[in-house]
């Protein structure tokens, strides 16, 4: 499994990140988004995006660790600029 850092979605820098990952991950996740999979199959492909998203609800819901991966106040600011959204009145 590949994790990216969060990224702001919408432009090329995550898929060539994303594509960069998968010459080496069959799944990739993009925290705060989703994630990515493939195989050879719409099955195989469902079917290890289901695991995962398995795993990942066991560990959350049985480790009772605190979410640390949030998005930093400057990618919140970046979200702003992005093309086509509004600029921060501050």
């Amino acid at each position: 499994i590949g994790v990216l850092p969060w990224m702001i979605c919408g432009n090329n820098a995550i898929g060539e990140a994303t594509a960069e990952k998968m010459k080496d991950y069959r799944i990739v996740i993009w925290p705060q988004h989703g994630i990515y999979g493939a195989g050879k199959t719409y099955d195989e492909t469902f079917g290890l995006i289901e695991t995962v998203e398995k795993g990942a609800q066991l560990w959350l819901k049985y480790c009772h660790l605190p979410i640390l991966n949030l998005i930093a106040r400057i990618f919140l600011t970046d979200i702003l600029y992005f093309p086509g959204m509004l600029k921060p009145r501050f």
